[in-house]
């Protein structure tokens, strides 16, 4: 799956992508989609229109998980601190998801710059990150992966600190109803608590859990 895909790529309106956008870079790789960043070719003019953003580009075999993903994230769209929906395009071979772009990377890239955080910079991260989560449970949903690479940083403070954090990536979310009778394991070895490695037994608590792994790491 390369940038070619986008051709036939349109939206539920018949929107034509490549009328739209132009794919300018390849931005990462995840287990079942690819991350390109694109540019609106009208430059963003319009109000709520960004001008850069992010597509995660998929074959149409996972449409599926793509697009339950499109769906929690529109349902949970407006929240500062969660990636924020653009678009849903498809086509006959591919299917694609139209997000916020954060140019300052992930927070796992962001230890690589520039090493382990300061406490008071943790903190307000940590905030942030609990911020996305009660916005997810008043929803009543799980996010079931969160780790550092799911984290991305969408603006910068000086020195390097992110100043708004978001959290991304929903393929294996759901419903807490629905995750509390799933009995396969998701998300990421180091991440998890006993109780899904062992189980699995979802509950917001895992997330909780998870969550506070990514503040150790941080620090």
């Amino acid at each position: 799956m390369d940038s070619a895909a986008v051709d036939g790529l349109a939206s539920e309106a018949g929107l034509a992508f490549a009328d739209a956008y132009t794919v300018t870079a390849h931005l990462g790789d995840g287990a079942t989609a690819r991350v390109f960043e694109a540019v609106r070719r009208d430059g963003g003019a319009g109000a709520g229109h960004d001008s850069r953003c992010a597509l995660k580009l998929a074959e149409r075999s996972t449409r599926a998980i793509l697009r339950r993903e499109s769906l929690l994230l529109r349902q949970l769209s407006g929240h500062p601190h969660v990636t924020r929906w653009l678009g849903w395009f498809a086509s006959s071979t591919a299917v694609g998801l139209l997000l916020e772009l954060a140019p300052g990377g992930d927070c796992q890239q962001l230890l690589q710059r520039h090493g382990a955080f300061a406490e008071s910079a943790v903190r307000r991260m940590f905030g942030q990150l609990c911020a996305a989560l009660g916005h997810l449970r008043a929803h009543e949903i799980v996010h079931r992966d969160i780790k550092l690479e799911n984290l991305l940083c969408c603006d910068a403070r000086q020195g390097g600190d992110p100043a708004r954090l978001v959290l991304c990536d929903f393929g294996h979310a759901c419903s807490v109803a629905d995750a509390r009778e799933d009995r396969e394991f998701f998300g990421t070895p180091g991440y998890a608590p006993p109780e899904v490695t062992c189980g699995p037994c979802w509950s917001y608590a895992a997330d909780i859990f998870s969550a506070g792994v990514v503040m150790y790491a941080l620090l």
